[in-house]
């Protein structure tokens, strides 16, 4: 019994380390992009990502920008699965529901990725 005692208190403070770098890394990221002035792009008309004058060129800016904010998105879902899968500690229920984020969110983010080629690739053939 006290070694199921220790265990638990031992995976509250991985969990909670694990929690802390997290936020700490993601603090360092937001601040870091804060500062760099030059990196970050410039919003235009109305705060939109328009790449032209043509409405074709605003829509296929607006559908890349869309996408590459999924594609962040399936990023965090990764981090989360692969979160879940290490704190699972052998728990069978735990480690699979692991296992299925991180194969969605893999899925998710190839697929974000081949969105983006596929409508920067048409953007060049017509506009």
């Amino acid at each position: 019994m006290d070694h199921q005692r220790k265990l638990k208190r031992i995976l509250s403070c991985v969990r909670l380390g694990t929690l802390l770098s997290v936020a700490f890394f993601v603090g360092f990221v937001a601040v870091s992009m804060v500062f760099a002035d030059d990196a970050l792009p410039k919003p235009q008309i109305g705060g939109l990502p328009f790449s032209g004058k043509t409405a074709a060129g605003s829509i296929s800016a607006l559908a890349k920008q869309m996408v590459m904010y999924t594609g962040v998105i399936g990023v965090i879902a990764l981090t989360w699965g692969g979160f879940l899968f290490i704190t699972a500690f052998g728990e069978d229920e735990k480690v699979k529901k692991g296992k299925n984020v991180v194969t969605y969110a893999l899925l998710w983010v190839v697929l974000s990725i081949a969105a983006y080629a596929i409508i920067d690739i048409v953007n060049r053939l017509t506009v």
